[in-house]
């Protein structure tokens, strides 16, 4: 399992259906339908998302959609 973090966006989530688990600043957070979750630019942002249930998670990614951009 990975984290990931972006160079110029900044990026949240919002949870729709489902659970699951959060990594971020080395925790991690569970996450169930109405959580909210924002991630700064830099390494500081950076996170994972992971379906720990046998249901589906469904989500909005919301992204600031600056250009150019890097994922790291």
């Amino acid at each position: 399992m990975h984290y990931r973090y972006h160079g110029a966006n900044e990026e949240a989530i919002y949870v729709l259906e489902g659970s699951g688990m959060l990594r971020v600043n080395g925790e991690e957070v569970s996450i169930s339908e109405g959580d909210y979750a924002a991630f700064p630019v830099s390494v500081e942002g950076a996170h994972q998302l992971v379906n720990t249930s046998d249901k589906t998670l469904r989500y909005l990614c919301l992204s600031s959609m600056a250009q150019p951009d890097a994922m790291v």
